[in-house]
């Protein structure tokens, strides 16, 4: 406690025990009131308030009331003024570090609404008096409990009020136990265990069980991705401090390297999940290719099916009509009559060479009249294969005109197929099984062609007038693109295909949506993270509600669900300056009060350097969880003190 000295007009002088912080006139009105109205002529302070001691008067009796009383408004001031004695913190930008691990620095003035002020005013008016003064040892633990105790009222800590008061009153007893002990390391750990004792004693009574771990926590050491002990609770004021921890010089280099760890233990993360596939890769390129090669290979995988399978039901139908004449080209005829009238003296080199060679055509068929099973399915496989751009129908024209005639011509003779199959005869109703299987297999082609994964790919064009080369309208990367775009409904039928036709793609198509996750959060500025947690995340959140439909298990959703989540806490940028200004600020203010306060400026340079190489160690968050939930000072105090002497001297990360 500081000792001032005063001397009244008849040269007697007074010594006067004020509370931490007192000032001059804070002493004086104590004096005054100690003293009273009919006390000696009103005293002076000695000049520098150090002149030579001299005998006290007599102490005026001391009322136990007045004692209790003073120091609980003693408390009651501190608990009221305390946001603005934070507000006015010596060293903006770090008091939070410098409050968590106990370096407070002291303020001479008195601001309006501070806990000082209040306790001049409560001094004033008679709440604060001489009896609240401690004039022996024991006194002096029973003010520092009593003050204590309104600081129950803070949040934090245990919920019931027994055990709050409780942990109020230890934490005092504690912090004057060091001060006895002259403070140091020694008056620390005796004052945390007087303090905790005291506390444990009084709310000894509740027992509560630990909460389980929690999700965050969970999810953190599911995906390997680690945490902060800010970014895994959540608390905007200690990730705000965390934040703060990557900025200053004297931390800097450890926090980064933890912020690095945390990035690459991401980006290990998910080539895990997605390296359990063959050839997975983030390259648009290459999905796009792999999704048209999957659709080709399904719709090629269906007509060997198909074909395979008319093998079979018209080699019955052979088997039963033998050479007999069974196809009866009249729909296809009618379809040749209707190209021949739209092409025909038309003055344009396409049109008058489809004119000729579907007249020669026409001619051809109509000489036949009714064909042989197999000469109709001959001429059926050929106009097929043109429909899909493997063959043709006429030659010399546009490939693009040439499909599309070949559609006409392939529906045409299915017709007549079908038409065949009408009589109740033997051979007619063995045709009608073979052109239904061979309907149904069409159909899925149709069907393959038509939905969203035919859709996805665009439409094959060809450059007929130069290079002759025939490609999509869809670059592949379009291709990647838009799958990653889809709709649910969209996706679920694209899964649908590839999980019956193309099942390793299906699992190469997962494996992109995660790794062009990374891709697309990958940073190239020199010195920062490999990925951006924010940019990953917002690449998932676009595919996220579909992610069942794309084909991912509810497993593999969960392990998804874990990395974002952990990704996105550890991408918490609360309380960040970018500017930079606030490293240059935590220096220059350590700097101006080195002389002053040398301690208060060790600690403002080692704290955060202890901080920082606790962040992501397992002891070190454990001690830093214990130094932030403790329900006490006492035992934050134990915590930092461990944290102090575990990482004021480690020379690399303990894992």
């Amino acid at each position: 406690m500081p000792k001032f000295t005063f001397t009244s007009p008849e040269g007697k002088t007074y010594d006067v025990e004020g509370p931490d912080g007192a000032t001059k006139e804070q002493a004086f009105l104590i004096l005054q009131q100690r003293l009273g109205p009919n006390g000696a002529g009103a005293p002076s302070p000695a000049p520098g308030g150090t002149a030579a001691p001299a005998s006290k008067p007599a102490e005026p009796p001391q009322s136990i009331a007045g004692f209790i009383g003073g120091n609980l408004s003693k408390g009651v001031a501190d608990v009221a003024g305390l946001p603005v004695d934070l507000a006015h913190s010596a060293i903006e930008g770090t008091k939070g570090i410098a409050n968590l691990f106990g370096a407070h620095l002291k303020q001479t003035d008195s601001p309006v609404g501070g806990s000082d002020w209040i306790k001049q005013k409560l001094a004033q008016i008679g709440s604060i008096g001489p009896s609240a003064e401690p004039r022996t040892t024991a006194q002096r633990y029973a003010a520092a409990g009593l003050e204590a105790g309104p600081s129950a009222v803070l949040p934090g800590g245990t919920s019931s009020v027994l055990p709050r008061i409780g942990s109020a009153i230890g934490s005092g007893l504690g912090g004057q136990a060091a001060r006895e002990m002259g403070g140091g390391y020694l008056g620390q750990i005796a004052g945390s265990m007087l303090g905790g004792a005291a506390g444990g004693m009084i709310g000894g009574a509740e027992r509560s069980i630990p909460p389980p771990p929690s999700e965050a926590g969970r999810a953190s050491q599911a995906s390997g991705i680690p945490l902060t002990l800010g970014q895994e609770t959540g608390s905007k004021s200690l990730t705000s401090i965390e934040n703060r921890l990557r900025e200053l010089f004297p931390s800097r280099g450890t926090a980064n390297a933890d912020e690095l760890a945390q990035a690459q233990a991401a980006v290990n993360r998910v080539n895990e999940l997605a390296g359990q596939v063959q050839g997975a890769s983030g390259n648009a390129e290459q999905a796009g290719m792999r999704l048209r090669s999957a659709y080709n290979d399904a719709v090629q995988r269906i007509d060997t099916a198909r074909d395979a399978q008319a093998a079979r039901d018209y080699g019955e139908v052979r088997r039963i009509a033998g050479n007999q004449p069974v196809i009866r080209y009249s729909n296809t005829l009618n379809t040749l009559d209707r190209i021949i009238a739209e092409n025909q003296n038309v003055p344009a080199g396409d049109a008058t060479r489809i004119a000729a060679q579907a007249r020669q055509m026409r001619e051809a068929l109509a000489g036949q009249g009714t064909a042989t099973v197999d000469d109709a399915m001959r001429t059926r496989r050929a106009w097929g294969n043109a429909a899909r751009r493997t063959g043709n129908v006429f030659s010399d024209i546009d490939p693009n005109a040439n499909q599309l005639l070949a559609r006409r011509l392939f529906g045409a003779i299915n017709q007549d197929f079908d038409a065949a199959s009408n009589a109740n005869t033997p051979i007619s109703q063995a045709l009608r099984r073979a052109n239904q299987n061979y309907a149904n297999a069409s159909q899925s082609i149709s069907y393959i062609e038509r939905s969203a994964l035919g859709k996805l790919l665009g439409e094959d064009v060809t450059d007929a007038a130069f290079s002759g080369q025939t490609a999509s309208t869809k670059a592949p990367e379009a291709i990647a693109k838009r799958y990653l775009n889809m709709t649910p409904s969209e996706a679920r039928s694209v899964t649908t295909i590839l999980r019956r036709h193309a099942p390793d793609v299906l699992q190469q198509s997962k494996a992109f949506v995660l790794l062009n996750g990374l891709e697309s959060a990958r940073n190239d500025v020199p010195g920062a993270a490999p990925i951006s947690f924010a940019k990953f995340r917002r690449e998932l959140d676009k595919v996220q509600p579909k992610l069942r439909e794309m084909g991912f298990t509810p497993r593999e959703i969960r392990q998804i669900a874990d990395a974002t989540d952990t990704m996105a806490r550890a991408g918490d940028r609360t309380g960040a300056n970018p500017s930079g200004t606030t490293a240059a600020g935590h220096m220059l203010g350590t700097a101006a009060i080195a002389l002053a306060h040398p301690v208060a400026a060790a600690a403002s340079v080692i704290t955060p350097y202890i901080a920082s190489r606790a962040l992501l160690t397992e002891p070190g968050r454990e001690l830093l969880r214990n130094a932030y939930a403790a329900s006490t000072p006492a035992a934050r105090n134990a915590a930092i003190g461990a944290l102090r002497s575990r990482f004021a001297q480690s020379q690399g990360p303990q894992q």
